[in-house]
């Protein structure tokens, strides 16, 4: 399996405006982060980041697409994510567009391969995963997420933070899985 089984870096021309949406539109809720946790992003907002992605979704697609949810995701400082796979169940995608925001120059998405047991998580956020007891946790590959990229979120996964700081990730999921390379 090569990289874009797993991931594939994405050119977004919008990137510094969607960061900067962003940073200002969360600005309390990033500057007050305690824990890692995700943050459903809201439909008004959504609406918005349509508009700021909306000749870069079309470069993705080759068509006009719309945003099923998007998460801002916290990692906390010197931080492992459990291994885990997302719920495909709640939303249907596999795939998801994730755009840093900030401090991600310093972290790894890590891809696993092998047997494992699960069970549900469901956080207080709404959002659902597969949180899953590896037999062998032996990274397959491994990608610095420091730009966008599409990734891969129905093999089990885990984002590593090695900056003192916290990291903020949006990740964007579209009523259609991006394509990636299939094996």
């Amino acid at each position: 399996m090569n990289r874009e089984y797993f991931c594939k870096k994405i050119q977004i021309d919008k990137w510094n405006e969607v960061q900067s949406f962003v940073l200002s539109t969360y600005e309390k809720e990033i500057d007050t982060v305690n824990g890692a946790m995700p943050l459903l992003i809201t439909r008004n907002t959504i609406c918005e980041l349509e508009q700021i992605l909306k000749e870069d979704t079309y470069k993705i697609f080759g068509k006009d697409i719309k945003i099923s949810h998007s998460i801002l995701f916290f990692s906390k400082p010197d931080w492992q994510q459990p291994i885990h796979v997302d719920d495909q169940s709640q939303y249907g995608m596999y795939t998801s567009l994730n755009i840093p925001i900030k401090n991600c120059a310093d972290s790894t998405m890590n891809w696993y391969l092998g047997e494992y047991e699960q069970s549900v998580v469901k956080l207080d956020s709404g959002i659902t995963y597969k949180k899953l007891t590896m037999a062998d946790d032996t990274v397959a590959y491994n990608e610095f997420i420091d730009r966008p990229y599409v990734v891969r979120t129905n093999i089990p996964h885990s984002v590593i933070n090695y900056s003192k700081e916290y990291r903020v990730m949006l990740v964007v999921r579209y009523v259609e899985n991006i394509p990636l390379l299939e094996n």
